[in-house]
This record gives C-alpha cells, sequence and structure tokens, in this order.
C-alpha cells in the first residue's frame, strides 16, 4: 500500500513541477499527507527532522531519495503558486515602475523591451499574466532609425505591431527618432513604420517625434484625432530643400484637446538658408497649456501664449532668433514659475514686455536678447519681483551695465536663491556676494552655483577680476560654513567661469591661490609641482588643436593611438596637489558660449 502511495505521490509531483499552477483541493490534501509521511521516514533514518538548511554530509546516502522527495513536495505546496495572475501582473507593473524611477535623476529613457521578454521566458503562467496585462505594453520601445538594414527594419515592425496588439486601447507612449539619411535612403520602410503609429493617434499620450523635415507630411492623417494626447515633444530636422524662402504652417496638433506639455525643436529646418526668410508657423492650443518650450528660428506663439493668459501656465521656454511681436499690455499669470527667454530680439522691446507682467509664483528668469549696455535691465527685474511679491531661486540675465545696489536689493528679495548666472567683473558686484552668517538678512544663504561670464563683449579687451575679492567670496561660501545649520546656510557646489580668455583668467586665479599659502613655495616643491603644469599646457594644446576646434579632421575622433595618448596624460595628472589650491590642471576651454 504504501508503496502505491508514494508511486502516486512522485507521479502528482512531477506532473506539478512542470507548470506553476497550483494544486487542487484534492491534490492539496494528498501532497500534505505524503509530506508528513516522508517527514516521519526522514527522522527515522536520519534521527532528526528535516531542516532545508541541513549540511548534505550529514545526510545518509538511504536518506537522499527521501530528502529529495520532501523537496519536491515542498515545492509544489509553495505559496507562490497561490498567487493569482492579477497579483502577478501587479508585481510586473510594479518592477518596471521601479525599473524607471531608479533614474529619475537622469532625463527620462524608454522602457527597455528585455524585461517583458525576460518575464515571457520563466514560466508559462508569468507568460499568460504577462501578455493578458494590458499595462505592460503601453509603453513601446525606442523606435531610432538611422541607417538600417532590410532585416532590422522587419524585426522593428514585428516589435511595434507586438505592442500596439497587446496593449489592447490603451493610450500609448513612444519615442521615434529618424535618421534624415534613412529617410532619403529607405523611405518605403520609415513610411510603414510612421504609418502604423499614426494609424493608433487617437492613443497617443506622451510622445517624442524626431523626423526630418521632408518626413512632416506623414504626420497629415493625425489632424483632428489626438483626444488623449498630454505631452509632445517634437524635433524637425534638415530639410532636403534648397528653396530660399519659405513660410510652412504645421497645425496637425492644434485640435487636441488633453494637450499640456508642449517642447518643439525646429531652429536647424532650414540651416542652409536665410533664417530671416524661412519659417514654420505652429498652431497650438495654447490657452490649455501648462509647460511650453519652444526653439525656432522665428516663434509666433509666444505672444499669444500671453494674451490668452492663460491661468494654468507654470513653464516657458523660449530660444527664437526673432519674436513678432511681444505682449506690452499688463498681465498677471498667478501660477507661471519659469520664464526663459533667449531671443535676438530688441532689448528695448523685451523690456517693454517685462514691464507688463505680474508673476507671484515667479522663481525661475532668464532673460538674454539684443540689449545695449546702457539698458536697465536689472531695474526691470527687480521691479518686477516687487510688483509681483515673488522670490527667485534662479535668475540667469545678459550682459548689461549693472548697478551693484540694484543687484543687492535683488539678491535681498530672493532669500531662497540657489543658482545666479550674470555677467560681471567688479569687484563691487564679487562684494555684494560675500555670506556674511552674523547678518540678520544674509545674501543669498543658499546659493549653490555660481556662474560668472566675462562682460567684455567684443573679446579683444583685457579683462581683471579681482581675485582677491573672489577668494574672499567663495571662502565665505565654502569652508566658513562649516557647522552651520544646514536648513540655513548651503555652501557653494559649483562655480563656473565663461570666459573670453581663459588662459589669462587662469593666470590671475592662480596668482591667488599661490598667494593665500602665505609663503612662497620652495624650490624643491616648486620643481615638484612643474611637471604637472607642464603636462596640463601639453593636454590642453592636445585637446584645443586635435579634438574641439571646427577644423580638425574627423578620423581623430576613431584615432585610438591620440585616444590612448590622452588617456596617458590624463592618469599622470591624478597626482595633482588639488588639496593645497593649484586648480591649473582643471581648467579646460572647449568652447566660449
Amino acid at each position: 500500500m504504501k508503496k502505491v502511495a508514494a508511486a502516486n505521490s512522485k507521479r502528482l509531483t512531477n506532473e506539478l513541477s512542470k507548470s506553476n499552477k497550483p494544486p487542487s483541493d484534492q491534490q492539496n490534501l494528498e501532497l500534505r499527507a505524503g509530506l508528513g509521511d516522508l517527514e516521519a521516514e526522514f527522522r527515522r533514518i536520519v534521527g532528526k527532522p528535516f531542516a532545508s538548511d541541513l549540511p548534505e554530509k550529514e545526510i545518509p546516502s538511504k536518506a537522499k531519495g527521501t530528502w529529495d522527495a520532501i523537496r519536491a513536495h515542498r515545492f509544489c505546496l509553495s505559496p507562490i503558486r497561490l498567487i493569482t495572475a492579477e497579483l502577478w501582473q501587479t508585481i510586473f507593473q510594479m518592477l518596471l515602475e521601479v525599473d524607471e524611477g531608479s533614474a529619475q535623476d537622469k532625463a527620462p529613457t524608454p522602457r527597455n523591451p528585455r524585461v517583458l521578454a525576460t518575464l515571457c521566458r520563466v514560466a508559462r503562467h508569468w507568460r499568460s499574466a504577462t501578455i493578458t496585462h494590458c499595462r505592460l505594453w503601453t509603453e513601446i520601445p525606442l523606435i531610432w532609425i538611422y541607417s538600417m538594414k532590410v532585416q532590422s527594419f522587419e524585426k522593428l515592425k514585428t516589435c511595434v505591431r507586438l505592442f500596439i496588439a497587446r496593449s489592447g486601447a490603451l493610450p500609448l507612449t513612444f519615442t521615434c527618432s529618424i535618421y534624415r539619411g534613412t529617410w532619403k535612403t529607405r523611405q518605403d520602410h520609415v513610411r510603414e513604420i510612421l504609418r502604423m503609429l499614426v494609424k493608433e493617434s487617437h492613443r497617443w499620450e506622451e510622445v517624442s517625434i524626431r523626423i526630418p523635415f521632408d518626413a512632416h507630411e506623414e504626420l497629415v492623417f493625425i489632424r483632428g484625432k489626438l483626444p488623449v494626447l498630454s505631452k509632445l515633444a517634437l524635433n524637425i530636422g534638415h530639410s532636403f530643400s534648397t528653396s530660399k524662402s519659405w513660410e510652412v504652417t504645421l497645425d496637425y496638433f492644434q485640435d487636441a484637446p488633453s494637450l499640456r506639455e508642449v517642447d518643439i525643436d525646429a531652429r536647424y529646418v532650414f540651416e542652409e538658408t536665410n533664417p530671416l526668410t524661412t519659417k514654420i508657423i505652429f498652431k497650438l492650443p495654447v490657452s490649455q497649456l501648462e509647460s511650453y518650450k519652444m526653439e525656432a528660428h522665428c516663434d509666433e506663439l509666444y505672444s499669444d501664449l500671453f494674451e490668452k493668459q492663460n491661468s494654468e501656465l507654470r513653464i516657458v521656454e523660449v530660444m527664437s532668433t526673432r519674436l513678432p511681436k511681444l505682449p506690452s499690455t499688463p498681465l498677471t499669470l498667478s501660477r507661471l514659475e519659469k520664464i526663459d527667454l533667449r531671443t535676438g530680439a530688441d532689448g528695448s522691446v523685451v523690456l517693454g514686455h517685462l514691464e507688463s507682467l505680474t508673476l507671484p509664483a515667479l522663481a525661475d528668469l532668464e532673460i538674454r536678447a539684443r540689449f545695449e549696455l546702457h539698458d536697465d535691465l536689472y531695474d526691470r527685474v527687480l521691479a518686477l519681483i516687487r510688483r509681483s511679491g515673488c522670490s527667485l531661486t534662479r535668475l540667469a540675465l545678459d550682459n548689461v551695465n549693472m548697478q551693484v545696489g540694484v543687484l543687492a536689493d535683488i539678491l535681498s528679495l530672493s532669500p531662497k536663491m540657489e543658482e545666479l548666472d550674470f555677467f560681471t567683473t567688479t569687484s563691487e558686484a564679487l562684494e555684494a556676494l560675500i555670506l556674511d552668517q552674523e547678518s540678520p538678512s544674509p545674501t543669498v544663504p543658499r546659493l549653490k552655483k555660481l556662474t560668472l561670464r566675462s562682460a567684455d563683449r567684443d573679446g579683444f579687451g583685457v579683462e581683471i577680476l579681482d581675485g582677491a575679492m573672489f577668494m574672499r567670496m567663495s571662502k565665505s561660501r565654502m569652508a566658513a560654513l562649516e557647522g552651520t545649520d544646514p536648513e540655513v546656510f548651503q555652501p557653494l557646489e559649483e562655480i563656473r567661469f565663461v570666459w573670453h580668455d581663459d588662459e589669462m583668467l587662469q593666470m590671475q586665479l592662480n596668482l591667488f591661490e599661490s598667494t593665500e599659502s602665505e609663503s612662497m613655495q620652495t624650490a624643491d616643491e616648486d620643481e615638484e609641482d612643474f611637471p604637472f603644469r607642464q603636462l596640463a599646457t601639453t593636454l590642453r594644446t592636445e585637446l584645443k588643436t586635435k579634438l574641439v576646434r571646427y577644423w580638425h579632421p574627423r578620423r581623430q575622433y576613431f584615432n585610438l593611438k591620440l585616444h590612448m595618448k590622452l588617456d596617458k596624460h590624463m592618469r599622470k595628472l591624478e597626482g595633482a596637489k588639488l588639496t593645497e589650491g593649484d586648480s591649473l590642471v582643471l581648467t579646460v576651454s572647449v568652447y566660449h558660449p
């Protein structure tokens, strides 16, 4: 009888081990009865109760079979088999969300399809739970079309079809990037992929599209079919057309009732033509937008954005060569938190625009335009802050003559400021930034990032930075803050210099770094330090002449010997005495904004 029961038990465990399905009530009773008999037999043979962590060397050979049978029974009775498909689907969904959230400080990236592929390969139960849960398939993997072979196109088409089918009728998220050379050579394949996406435009929710200008007409079929689109990133690349005078209107996204965030980049569409005679006119539902970002030669939506007086508008970032008009009538936007306006428009027009605004929630302000040195940009910003009653956390202003008293007033009204970017070389401006911990109202005590830009407009003047005042300011915001209340004072984390003559700037700073040591270096110390200075100079020369100048041969990117040589230099620089104040080896000039 026992042999029959043992045979039935073995057959049952073999059957259940082929899947992750939970045992039926009857099978559960049989397994538990068999497990009790096996554990009793194991105790009789070994002299101690079964334990999963029992060392294998303590198990007699005649108890091996019983040991394996107990483990098989326990595997079949594991609670994990009782998890329902719905619960597995919830777990899988959380897994994907955690994977995305782990890179929250980085730029958002499309979901990795390998995660879903792995889940489908573990077991039939998992595969079924994964395939039938539509929410797992709503984010299509990155569609990157760059010089692809026909076989790769077929794989990509299959992948897109698979995600569209398995996502059911739920809203879709995707990123599609098309290289213009591929559009020209593989147009039929690219068009087929685009039309698969366009056909599902009624399901688009968060979309990022990068296409060459010549392919934009493929989007014409989405017009009026975007009921759930909430977030749009559109990058329109170069055009193959040689037309010298173009005006193109794109109204594909005008009828999108749920659209809230827009990020459009169309700077390089007509790169080889005159930007003053070419423009793209975008039509968008500006009255409902919360975030508006635009980079183009000519932005005609900016004025509409303010004139509609959208009470939900929070972020405005514009980089445009031309702004046909700027609103000058008084406006109050209660939720606008950020204005980043960089334009080639006349500075006086921008000043008039600032004078008309009242922004109680403003925290981030950047203004750059075609200003004259005598323009009162700082006064207008101060008036804006006072009129709005706001407190800035970031401020970046263009190159105009600055009155230190006005700057001091701006800073006193912005106690929460963390980032400051302005043009100056004056000692008075640096002195205004010195942090006095004993003051009842210290100057921007939470400043973390400071950018100092050269005020020399033509780049041919000789600017002298007051290194002693700079050192006083920087030390008051770094070493002097050790042991202070972090809720009140934050140390300066980053200082950037944007200078026309970076070598002259470094010479001035290095001079004051040397005098700060209160004694000159000995001959031995100077001789010891010299190789690092020489190596830094060599490395700067190599970088400037062979990698970062626009006329360098592109083949240098693939020059393995050059990269190995630069790597060798960099490794040697790891021995520099940075803790003693020598920052020469850290100064690298790559570009001048």
